[in-house]
């Protein structure tokens, strides 16, 4: 299930999709966390002699389990990443000088520099 999810959280066309199999993939958490839930019950019953084979597959769950949050956690990674990257092409255009403003520094500062170092100031 986790490969499928995967495979259509990167394929995903659309904002809306991703967003979808996000969701998506949250619910199969919570499923997982109640399978879990169940075998630790199963596993305290003092009724069930051999419990290798519900250790088993709640170490299985746990393994799932931490798929599925790395998988989150490197979308959300990526997610953030984009935000940022974006924001800063966006100041990077928001503050391109045009020749004549460099031009209007350039006069600005050397009327700044000759009037430190005017002696008669």
């Amino acid at each position: 299930m986790l490969n499928a999810l995967e495979t259509r959280l990167e394929h995903a066309n659309s904002i809306q999709m991703k967003e979808k199999y996000e969701t998506d993939i949250k619910k199969e958490i919570k499923k997982l966390q109640r399978h879990r839930d169940f075998f630790k019950s199963l596993i305290k019953d003092s009724e069930i002699k051999d419990k290798t084979k519900i250790q088993e597959a709640r170490r299985r769950i746990e393994d799932q389990m931490e798929k599925f949050r790395e998988l989150e956690k490197d979308y959300k990674q990526r997610k953030l990443t984009k935000v940022v990257f974006l924001n800063q092409s966006e100041l990077d255009n928001k503050y391109i000088f045009s020749d004549s403003d460099s031009e209007e520094r350039k006069n600005y500062n050397s009327e700044d520099n000759s009037e430190d170092s005017d002696p008669t100031s």
